[in-house]
């Protein structure tokens, strides 16, 4: 949990002190965020708290908050470290003390046909200087029962680096932010579909075309639901960001883009799943 606990902000403006007292605290559903599989995540789904009309919960990339740091937009942001804050909208304008960091992790995918994802040579030792040796670990608290027996060939988790130096009595160094390996099925459609059995034609059809309603344009095309039916127009489905699609009150099936993702996405009845095209043409 990330909790940010306020009790008093001060503020210098014209000679004065201004003495902000409240104490209030947002809570944050987790401290790691995965940026899989698009590469980029959404800091406000995490807010499971409101504030005072007179405080704007804001982000930032470094401890403390301030106008240069702050995030501009935290429901589109890439792997790194942030921090949540209060900003006192009432004209004092200052930023209460910050979050305790939320790590938003490295994505790493699988190149297909592979089913694995090599770590190794994503860590930069330059500046090791041979003390220790990098391990990867699948905890942030690193032991000999946490790490990765191969780290060219990880399966789907959430992996951390450290050194480790056996020379000065086993210990480690601090962990790495994480990195998630998001991992691609590599299914291709190759498979002949079926052709037996009786085909049910559709039976609703939209056209912008000046066509003959008593004709056969939408029966002539079987298996199918709806038939759209345009040359100058195209179908446009109900667009959100990441932030008003985790308000809907989503059924299995549902259909959306997802301006914040940029990505067709469907609820499959547990998730919001990115729509992949994997067939071989």
């Amino acid at each position: 949990m990330i909790k940010i606990k306020h009790k008093e902000l001060y503020t210098r403006k014209l000679g004065f002190i201004f003495v902000l007292l409240f104490s209030f605290t947002t809570t944050f559903s987790q401290n790691l965020i995965s940026s899989c599989p698009s590469g980029v995540a959404d800091l406000t789904t995490q807010l499971k708290a409101t504030q005072p009309n007179s405080l704007a919960v804001t982000f930032h990339t470094s401890n403390p908050a301030t106008d240069a740091n702050k995030v501009t937009d935290p429901t589109a942001v890439t792997q790194g470290t942030y921090y949540a804050a209060f900003y006192d909208t009432t004209g004092a304008g200052c930023y209460s003390p910050v979050s305790n960091p939320i790590y938003v992790s490295k994505c790493m995918t699988n190149v297909c046909p592979s089913t694995n994802v090599d770590l190794s040579g994503i860590v930069d030792q330059s500046g090791n200087n041979g003390n220790g040796t990098l391990e990867w670990h699948t905890s942030a608290t690193p032991s000999p029962a946490t790490k990765v027996t191969d780290i060219t060939a990880v399966g789907a988790g959430t992996y951390w680096a450290v050194f480790y130096d056996a020379a000065e009595g086993g210990c480690y160094s601090p962990v790495s932010n994480p990195v998630d390996v998001n991992i691609d099925d590599c299914i291709e459609c190759t498979a002949i579909p079926t052709l037996t059995g009786t085909a049910l034609p559709t039976e609703v059809g939209i056209t912008t075309l000046d066509r003959n309603v008593d004709g056969n344009w939408v029966t002539d095309a079987n298996s199918g639901f709806v038939k759209l039916e345009s040359k100058t127009l195209g179908f446009v489905p109900t667009r959100l960001t990441s932030e008003e699609r985790n308000r809907l009150n989503a059924e299995e099936g549902m259909l959306i883009w997802n301006k914040t993702t940029e990505c067709m996405e469907f609820f499959d009845g547990n998730a919001w799943v990115c729509s992949k095209n994997k067939c071989q043409p």
